[in-house]
């Protein structure tokens, strides 16, 4: 994330990070088998709807954003985010663009 050449790639809610995301869940599911996700992409609020959507259940957040965040899946709407619409965005520019549409805003780093 931190190298230049490798910035313009870099992207947390990149189609083929959140495809991995979904791989991970079908198959603990399949397994009966919890996953929790933790780090910066669980601590972006408006992302919540997505990752509800895909069957995420388990956030490891830090304290600071906890009532933020819980707000947010309180007051979203789950339906709002189409998974397969999302992971036909191709570049970050349609990933945000995306995101701006339903509502929602994912901070560059």
């Amino acid at each position: 994330r931190t190298n230049p050449m490798a910035q313009r790639r870099y992207h947390i809610a990149h189609p083929v990070l959140i495809y991995l995301i979904q791989m991970v869940l079908d198959n603990a599911k399949n397994n009966k088998k919890e996953v929790c996700l933790c780090g910066e992409i669980a601590s972006i609020e408006n992302f919540y709807p997505f990752l509800l959507n895909i069957g995420l259940r388990s956030l490891s957040i830090s304290p600071n954003v906890y009532i933020k965040i819980k707000n947010k899946i309180f007051n979203s709407s789950i339906k709002k985010f189409n998974t397969s619409e999302f992971l036909n965005q191709k570049s970050n520019t349609d990933i945000e663009n995306y995101i701006k549409n339903i509502g929602g805003k994912i901070k560059r780093r």
